[in-house]
């Protein structure tokens, strides 16, 4: 590509950059509120990933469009909801390569699937890579690319928040994750709704969760966990205490779960938010652990 065609092509860029909770951005409003310098705006979204794929096809767009995004100043990228298939994340990655001041990406509902997850994992190969929250929900990207993911995740210990809901990547999927959390165990939140995880994904679950003493929100929520994978959550709760905030709600938990919960929360004193609705948990069972842990802030 001509340089001359290259340098107007990343004069095209815009420019515009909004302050957003990072909360909004990884759908998680469990931590506190954090503000972001955001790009692009949401109306400027499809502009802008066109024109990376056409700064795709030249091989010296680096200079040109690092001295561009220098210009612009931000630490958040946001192409939720772009359409984006897996041959676009080539482009995307490649872009935000050059972007090392980036501390959070939102790729949310898109259909990038696992191919797409092959690209992703390159932005973790940069030593500078700031990036610590990752936010693939809604893009089926399946068994296959959890496990795409997790070969990058081993290596890389800046990550902190990541959202992987509603992927279709049941309990194989959790498995595959579950072992490289264990070589990194600086995860701080995790959101893994609806997924079809059953029983086995959370016991696979617990048993990093063991080794991980980092992790303060685990959203579970819409899932098939029944009694036997609460009890198996609930025996990492013993000596994982860092635990604030977890969700499983709309699940098939009934009052034995919730029994064998209330023993892994006894020496448990951080977790201030648990949500159990959508479950079937009798009346007699919510009014008993409601007394037994008042501060737990929990929801039935």
């Amino acid at each position: 590509m001509d340089l001359n065609l290259l340098t107007i092509l990343a004069d095209l860029l815009p420019e515009t950059t909004e302050e957003k909770d990072e909360n909004e951005l990884m759908d998680d409003y469990s931590a506190e509120p954090r503000t972001v310098t955001c790009w692009p705006t949401r109306s400027e979204k499809h502009l802008a990933v066109t024109l990376m794929k056409c700064i795709n096809e030249s091989n010296e767009s680096g200079s040109v469009v690092q001295s561009k995004l220098g210009e612009i100043g931000f630490n958040a990228v946001d192409f939720s909801q772009c359409r984006l298939a897996p041959a676009d994340c080539t482009a995307v990655v490649r872009f935000l390569q050059s972007c090392t001041q980036i501390s959070l990406i939102n790729l949310s509902s898109n259909k990038i699937g696992w191919l797409g997850c092959v690209e992703i994992v390159k932005l973790f190969d940069n030593a500078n890579c700031q990036l610590h929250s990752l936010n693939l929900g809604v893009n089926n990207i399946g068994v296959k690319g959890v496990e795409e993911l997790a070969k990058g995740l081993v290596n890389n210990n800046k990550l902190r928040w990541l959202d992987l809901s509603m992927n279709n990547i049941g309990d194989k999927g959790v498995e595959k994750l579950a072992k490289c959390l264990v070589s990194n165990n600086k995860l701080r939140s995790l959101n893994l709704s609806i997924n079809n995880i059953g029983d086995k994904g959370v016991e696979e679950l617990a048993k990093c969760l063991v080794n991980n003493n980092k992790l303060h929100s685990l959203d579970l929520s819409h899932n098939n966990i029944g009694d036997k994978g609460v009890e198996e959550l609930a025996k990492c709760l013993v000596s994982n205490n860092k635990l604030r905030s977890l969700n499983l709600s709309h699940n098939n938990i009934g009052d034995k779960g919730v029994e064998q919960l209330a023993k892994g929360l006894v020496n448990n004193n951080e977790l201030r938010r648990l949500e159990l609705w959508g479950n079937h948990v009798t009346n007699e069972a919510k009014i008993q652990f409601q007394q037994a842990f008042p501060n737990c802030g929990v929801n039935f």
